[in-house]
């Protein structure tokens, strides 16, 4: 199966107070990080919202229908893309590695319309994960239904839970960095040399 990535950078960033994904690490911009970890992909879409950015090598892809969040995004995605299925990055997950993007979507077969990753703790991560093109139209009846949580997506298709305990990733792959609580600690606890 064809799978292409998309990186979500549409949010407002409301809890961070600024735009999350030019926050630094390692010199480098969560943006620059994750469009270069998402290199590999036949096809790189990136979701902007309502904003106006552009990344080399990816598409810029606005919401469709505004203000419905992550799962917004994705209506508009799908709506767009070439590939059979797409794995998406949220800009806030700096930790995000090639290497889990590779085993991600390796995981999305016929059998399965979505593969959502799971932390130890029994966390799941749905904007972190792989969508099959063809579930835009189950996609589409929720937004019409009025319910515009990504969370609960994932509940109405036959989806792969996949949990990270069963693969060498760390968890800290999926942090998310919402706060300037969150930036500081990352900051202050992670080296780009310690990088799964």
């Amino acid at each position: 199966m064809v799978v292409g990535a998309a990186l979500l950078v549409g949010g407002e960033s409301r809890r961070m107070g600024r735009d999350k994904s030019q926050l630094l690490l390692g010199g480098t911009t969560f943006q620059a990080r994750l469009a270069e970890m998402l290199s590999d992909f036949p096809e790189r879409l990136l979701s902007v919202g309502r904003r106006t950015l552009s990344v080399p090598g990816f598409l810029t892809v606005p919401d469709l229908l505004p203000d419905r969040g992550p799962l917004g995004a994705l209506h508009a995605l799908l709506t767009v893309c070439r590939s059979e299925a797409l794995i998406l990055v949220p800009c806030d997950a700096p930790l995000f590695s090639r290497e889990l993007a590779r085993f991600l979507a390796q995981a999305i077969t016929e059998e399965w319309e979505a593969v959502v990753p799971v932390t130890r703790d029994g966390r799941q991560h749905p904007a972190c994960g792989v969508y099959r093109k063809d579930v835009l139209p189950k996609l589409q009846a929720q937004l019409r239904a009025g319910n515009g949580r990504m969370r609960d997506f994932p509940a109405s298709l036959r989806t792969c839970w996949l949990p990270l305990a069963d693969t060498p990733f760390p968890d800290r792959c999926l942090t998310n960095v919402n706060t300037p609580q969150a930036y500081d600690a990352l900051l202050a606890e992670e080296q780009p040399s310690s990088f799964f």
